[in-house]
């Protein structure tokens, strides 16, 4: 292309007046994005916008990684440290889901000992027990309700043949009581509590805190134990008032 024919004119346009460029300076801004009447915009701006979107996803996944606490402080040590602390947090607040193996058969038979006892507890507050034992079941029910969800909110706890058993047993001793009414069920019902809560307190020792191997288990197996330990004190202290 020769150096007239860039200099010439572009057909349907004036040629450049003095005080044009003053005039430029002066004008509103060009708005590049689509109108409602208008071209759509240049190929070459919406590549560059898609360029500039993609990374934000990326951005954000590094800022919630450097975000956890002490990570500020760690950078030196690189991606993988703030990625592990990430992770932790991550773990520390929302439960965690990798557990399997023996943590999944503890998880199972601890589950299994919360449902027997919201059963029992059921069938109490239905059988229209009063005073202590009434207040103990409400206890059991309560209780017992919020250590399932959080055993379940650490993993898919197992259904392994002794899990199985346990409940098995679960039921059988509900049908024994269910036998029963009045004064006689109240004092089986805490019976039932005493021999149930103490029979728990040796699966937890014997078997589930052995079978547990995520720090997060072990330590809802302790919470779970000191509870445990409560309710049967609290029920051997009712029996003792019969």
């Amino acid at each position: 292309m020769s150096a007239s024919t860039l200099c010439r004119p572009m057909s349907g346009h004036r040629p450049l007046r003095r005080g044009d460029d003053a005039r430029a300076k002066n004008a509103p801004p060009v708005n590049l994005q689509r109108s409602s009447v208008g071209a759509p915009p240049n190929n070459r701006l919406r590549r560059q916008e898609q360029h500039m979107i993609r990374p934000l996803p990326v951005l954000i996944v590094f800022a919630a990684l450097f975000s956890a606490p002490g990570a500020a402080q760690e950078q030196p040590q690189g991606f993988a440290f703030a990625w592990k602390e990430a992770v932790a947090a991550a773990a520390e607040g929302g439960g965690v889901r990798e557990v399997a193996g023996d943590d999944r058969h503890a998880l199972g038979l601890l589950a299994a000992l919360d449902e027997n006892e919201i059963a029992a507890a059921q069938q109490a507050v239905s059988k229209q027990v009063t005073g202590d034992v009434l207040a103990y079941a409400q206890l059991m029910l309560k209780a017992h309700g919020e250590n399932l969800s959080k055993t379940r909110a650490l993993g898919p706890p197992s259904d392994d043949a002794d899990v199985a058993e346990l409940k098995d047993q679960g039921r059988k001793e509900l049908a024994t009581l269910n036998a029963l009414s009045g004064p006689a069920y109240a004092k089986a019902y805490i019976d039932a509590m005493v021999k149930g809560h103490t029979d728990a307190l040796t699966l937890i020792d014997q078997q589930m805190m052995p079978a547990a191997q995520h720090p997060a288990v072990e330590k809802h197996l302790t919470q779970t134990r000191a509870h445990v330990a409560d309710h049967l004190a609290r029920a051997k202290q009712i029996a003792a008032t019969d």
